[in-house]
């Protein structure tokens, strides 16, 4: 967010789109079926026998398929969450009719158990890619009673995005109780449904034998896309519950008692901030927008009037970083003349500026095909006292707009540099002695920009996550 109406210069950079392959191919250590639609199993299966079929979706409630058929509500994994509402989009699926079976998902579980009867099942896991854009971004194994039965699953590979992927493997239960794990090589498992259906058989196979199963570890957040080495967790909000923690997050400028809803550049703004435009809800912070008009009052006494009240977060209170890497996953709506931005301004909050790191604002200014795209930009002191930047710098795909859909946007903070990356991606850079070490906190901000009469709207921010290296 820039503080200052200073010339801005624009630097390019444009990142080739990948083509995604739309045919599924086998992958695994057992002779496995993959489909894409509807599940396919490698054998007969029969609601006799060891038991009757068994359906389930991930999400909370029970649901009916177009041709009738019922698939419970969800029980059973270990970890994971449920990310349900982040997805129902209303794009179609490609590959199936029944679009709306696999706009839930499970993600990142460490596990699946259910009891059955022992004997012989075929199971299938129902599948869709609807956050990353990139093979490799999500890649996972799936072993079924102690043995690998499905290596690397990568469902963009598979099929692209947003196309159902039912992948089926054959299981033999020996001990009543049917355990499934997701080992995964780059972030986890993302599940919509699963059927379990007994094979037609008068004689179960013999189960192999099992290799031991170590107990199911707590999830574990993943490393930060597109950036290698060891890193561990600093922070970590997924927004899962009904409130915002404000033991990390303050929605509104300044800390208690000192809270005020000014603009942070009134000469560009045309809103002021209310912390009733922050929520939690649906496993997402939600930053709103309105046109309904504000006044705060100035420091000489006097107030100003803005056209629209939005909503801001910041972790001045709880997080603040030196250096390491920061990520959050953002959506923000089809929408002309809003300033959606992911930053980080220095602490003590609000009292002094520069520095300033803008990871993330998300507008049309300068790009060739004038579409909306992240701008990367820094602010610092000069040695005089006066105020430079870098300049923006947009990235991402050329003739791509960054709004309506989720993207994930990061900044690798080191001694003397900054880079930023998109959904895994590098983008820009900068080094530069003048990069800050002070310790800086994040800043999430929605607003309208002056000139423009957007209608009411949301940003919706599913994660913030920071790592340190080591």
């Amino acid at each position: 967010m820039r503080l200052l109406s200073t010339p801005a210069m624009c630097a390019a950079l444009a990142l080739a789109a990948t083509s995604l392959p739309a045919v599924a191919a086998a992958v695994g250590d057992t002779p496995a079926t993959v489909t894409t639609g509807s599940a396919a199993t490698t054998g007969s299966t029969a609601t006799t026998g060891s038991g009757a079929v068994y359906r389930m979706t991930v999400g909370p409630a029970a649901t009916t398929t177009a041709n009738g058929t019922v698939y419970s509500a969800r029980a059973g994994f270990v970890g994971g969450r449920y990310n349900g509402s982040l997805y129902r989009s209303g794009a179609d699926v490609r590959g199936t009719t029944d679009d709306a079976l696999y706009y839930p998902e499970w993600c990142v579980p460490a596990g699946w158990q259910k009891p059955v009867t022992n004997g012989t099942y075929d199971v299938t896991l129902k599948m869709r890619e609807a956050y990353f854009s990139y093979p490799g971004q999500r890649v996972f194994s799936v072993d079924a009673e102690g043995r690998r039965v499905a290596t690397d699953i990568d469902i963009l590979k598979a099929v692209g995005k947003n196309a159902a992927y039912d992948r089926t493997f054959r299981v033999a239960v020996s001990d009543g109780r049917l355990d499934l794990r997701f080992p995964a090589t780059r972030d986890g498992a993302s599940i919509s449904a699963i059927v379990v259906a007994p094979v037609a058989t008068s004689t179960p196979a013999p189960a192999p034998p099992a290799k031991p199963m170590p107990s199911p570890s707590p999830t574990v957040a993943p490393a930060p896309l597109g950036v290698p080495g060891t890193w561990r967790v600093d922070m970590r909000d997924e927004f899962d519950g009904s409130a915002l923690d404000t033991s990390v997050w303050t929605p509104h400028r300044g800390l208690a008692p000192y809270t005020y809803g000014h603009p942070y550049n009134a000469s560009l703004d045309a809103y002021s901030f209310a912390p009733s435009r922050v929520s939690v809800r649906g496993g997402a912070l939600r930053l709103a927008w309105d046109p309904t008009r504000s006044t705060v009052r100035n420091g000489d006494g006097s107030t100003t009037t803005y056209p629209y009240t939005a909503g801001v977060a910041h972790s001045g209170r709880g997080f603040t970083m030196t250096s390491g890497y920061v990520e959050a996953r953002i959506k923000v709506p089809r929408q002309s003349g809003l300033w959606p931005a992911f930053w980080m301004l220095p602490t003590p909050v609000d009292s002094t500026w520069p520095p300033e790191i803008d990871i993330a604002e998300i507008i049309p200014d300068d790009t060739p095909d004038g579409l909306e795209k992240p701008h990367f930009n820094y602010h610092w002191k000069a040695a005089g006292g006066g105020h430079r930047q870098m300049g923006w710098r947009w990235f991402g795909d050329a003739g791509r707009s960054y709004t309506g859909e989720w993207h994930t946007y990061g900044l690798l903070r080191e001694p003397g540099r900054l880079q930023v990356f998109v959904d895994g991606r590098p983008g820009p850079s900068f080094t530069d002695p003048a990069v800050t070490t002070d310790p800086m906190y994040v800043v999430l901000s929605s607003g309208v920009r002056k000139g423009h009469t957007p209608p009411a709207g949301e940003m919706l921010v599913d994660y913030v996550r920071a790592w340190k290296k080591g």
